[in-house]
């Protein structure tokens, strides 16, 4: 998969996951907004500041763990072949957004499940998060962003998943970066707009709607490749056609040179 259309994948994935990051850090968010003193809460321009500091610490963390993984990946692709490694991404990342998509529409609740994988390492830093409260200070927003962005959450897993597949810690990275972008319409919205936002992302046609469209996208993960693959084949016929042209024209201006000598040899005789 090439690296932008994983950047695009990974972004809608974090776009689409919008319902389940209010569920996950949603209520996070939420208390650490009532936890604010009254005048900052009711100033927007500073309770934009505290939301905008505890997501950069969330995105953080993100990204952190997508060039872990990255490393990892590469490793991984530097084992087994650049080759072998295409169809490994091709297909676990078409498995993971479909496998997404059938969650978020909410025909897939076993999913959820993977957000009780990371529970006991959530258990040794969570102590970390709570250091940081009560939040009086916008670093002490940036630092509780910091250790909430490792709690455990499938979806996250699942990016991780991919963002490994990129098969470098740059690409790990930037891919992380991309689905925690995608992430903040929802948890900044659930911040400054109590009830609303989460209301409307949890109506069952809302979801569903969001689910056909990732599903949507795992097929064109399986389609990009073949049609790159297409077009490198169409590639490779019109240069062997080319070259068989030419061939062909080198041949024949063999062919007339070795006329024209002999005609001037029996001239000359």
């Amino acid at each position: 998969m090439d690296n932008e259309f994983s950047l695009l994948a990974l972004f809608i994935l974090g776009l689409f996951s919008s319902f389940h990051c209010i569920g996950m850090c949603g209520g996070v968010i939420g208390a650490l907004t009532f936890g604010l003193e009254k005048k900052i809460r009711e100033n927007k321009l500073q309770l934009i500041v505290y939301i905008a500091a505890y997501n950069l610490g969330r995105l953080i963390s993100y990204s952190f763990a997508g060039i872990l993984v990255g490393m990892i990946g590469a490793t991984l692709v530097g084992s087994i072949g650049m080759g072998k490694a295409h169809d490994i991404t091709r297909y676990m990342s078409a498995i993971m957004i479909f496998a997404v998509g059938l969650y978020v529409a909410g025909w897939f609740p076993y999913f959820s499940r993977l957000d009780k994988l990371g529970a006991k390492f959530w258990k040794r830093i969570q102590p970390l998060g709570q250091r940081f409260l009560p939040v009086k200070k916008p670093w002490q927003s940036l630092g509780f962003g910091l250790v909430w962005g490792w709690i455990p959450c499938g979806l996250v897993y699942s990016a991780l998943l991919l963002a490994a597949l990129g098969g470098s810690a740059s690409n790990g990275g930037m891919g992380m970066l991309a689905f925690g972008l995608g992430t903040l319409p929802a948890v900044v919205g659930a911040g400054l707009i109590t009830g609303g936002l989460s209301q409307w992302l949890r109506k069952p046609r809302v979801r569903q709607l969001f689910g056909v469209l990732m599903i949507g996208l795992a097929a064109k993960t399986l389609m990009v490749p073949m049609d790159h693959s297409a077009h490198m084949g169409h590639d490779m016929n019109h240069n062997s056609t080319t070259e068989a042209g030419t061939k062909m024209n080198n041949t024949q201006e063999m062919h007339h040179d070795h006329h024209l000598v002999g005609k001037g040899m029996k001239r000359g005789g």
